[in-house]
C-alpha cells in the first residue's frame, strides 16, 4: 500500500504519510508519542519553573502541529494537481513539527549561544511579560513594547521610572529583569486580578486572567465568536465539540457530522469504490476489513500514538 504501487495504479494520486521521527535517518523506525518528540526537541527543557521540576505542554502541539501541517501540505498538493494533473507524496513527522515549534529558539541561540530555560510564565526577551500575584490571585500582563511600557506606568503609580535609563526600554528592562520584576509585582499586589484587568485594559496593555478551561469555555467572548458547536454522535447522542478556528465569510460555524467510529464509513467507501453488499460481507467475513463498531464509545482522554 505504498506510494510507489498505488501511484502507478492513480498517477494523481495524493498519498501523505505521518510518522513518529521520519522514515529516514537511525530513528526512522521508533515510535512517537507527543511528548517523546517534547522531549527529544528540547521543548520540555524550557518548560517549568527556573530551579524548579520541568513540565511538558498539557494539550499535545507537537500532535496537533502535525495535523496541520499535513492538511496544509495536501492543500497544496490538490493546487498543484489542478495545474499538473499529477499527484504527490507528502511525508510529515511528530520530529519535523516539534523542531519547527523550537525555530526562533533555536535562531536565538545560534545567535547569543545561550540555550533557552525554564521562565516559568516569562519571556526571555520581554519584561515585564509574565504573571503576577494581585492581593487576590494570578494575573498575566504583557508590556510588549516601549509604548505600552509609558502607558503601563502610570496605571501603577510608576510615573517617576517611565524613563529611566534601567527601564526606558525593552531591552533595559530585560537587562535588570529582576529589578523590574519586583517593582512591578509589589504594586500589583495591592490591588485585586478585576482592578488590574479594567485598569490595563483601559490603558491599552495587554492582560488576562487565568482562567480555568471551563471559565474559557463559559467566557462570553467565546460564545460571541460561536466556538462552541454541537453534533450528533451515534452512540452519545448531542455532543460539544470546540468549532473550526477558521471563520469563512459570515457563515456561522458548525458540526454537520461527529468524528466517524471505527468502521462507520467502510460500506460507504467500498461502495463508491464500486463494490457491492456481497463483495464487502466477504471482506468482512474474511476479516480484510473492519466491521463498524458503534456498540461502546470510551469516554477516557486519549494520547494519540504515531507508530512505525
Amino acid at each position: 500500500m505504498d506510494y510507489k504501487t498505488l501511484s502507478e495504479m492513480n498517477p494523481s494520486l495524493i498519498y501523505c504519510e505521518i510518522s513518529g521521527y521520519g522514515r529516514t535517518g537511525p530513528l526512522g523506525q521508533e515510535p512517537g508519542y507527543d511528548v517523546m518528540l517534547q522531549a527529544f526537541s528540547g521543548m520540555i527543557s524550557t518548560m517549568g519553573e527556573a530551579g524548579g521540576k520541568l513540565a511538558r505542554a498539557s494539550f499535545s502541539p507537537v500532535d496537533l502541529g502535525t495535523g496541520m501541517h499535513a492538511f496544509s501540505g495536501i492543500l497544496a498538493a490538490l493546487l498543484e494537481r489542478q495545474k499538473t494533473g499529477r499527484g504527490m507524496f507528502l511525508e510529515v513527522s511528530l520530529l519535523d513539527t516539534a523542531m519547527g515549534f523550537m525555530s526562533y529558539l533555536a535562531q536565538n541561540y545560534w545567535c547569543s549561544g545561550s540555550l533557552p530555560r525554564p521562565m516559568g510564565t516569562a519571556h526571555p526577551a520581554m519584561a515585564p511579560y509574565q504573571v503576577f500575584e494581585a492581593s487576590d490571585g494570578p494575573v498575566m500582563i504583557g508590556v510588549g513594547n516601549d509604548a505600552q511600557w509609558r502607558r503601563f506606568c502610570p496605571v501603577l503609580g510608576l510615573d517617576d521610572v517611565v524613563d529611566a535609563p534601567r527601564f526606558a526600554t525593552n531591552a533595559a528592562r530585560v537587562a535588570h529583569f529582576n529589578e523590574t520584576v519586583a517593582m512591578v509585582q509589589a504594586r500589583i499586589a495591592l490591588q485585586p486580578v478585576s482592578h488590574w484587568i479594567d485598569a490595563l485594559r483601559k490603558a491599552g496593555v495587554a492582560c488576562s486572567p487565568i482562567h480555568t478551561l471551563g471559565q474559557a469555555l463559559d467566557h462570553q467572548q467565546v460564545a460571541a465568536r460561536g466556538l462552541i458547536v454541537e453534533s450528533d454522535h451515534p452512540v452519545l447522542g448531542k455532543v460539544r465539540n470546540v468549532g473550526l478556528p477558521i471563520r469563512f465569510g459570515d457563515a456561522p460555524r458548525s458540526a454537520h457530522r461527529a468524528p466517524p467510529l471505527l468502521g462507520q464509513h467502510t460500506d460507504e467507501v467500498l461502495g463508491e469504490a464500486g463494490y457491492g453488499p456481497d463483495a464487502i460481507a466477504t471482506f468482512k467475513a474474511r476479516g480484510v476489513i473492519a466491521a463498524a463498531n458503534v456498540a461502546q464509545a470510551g469516554s477516557q482522554p486519549v494520547e494519540s500514538n504515531v507508530t512505525a
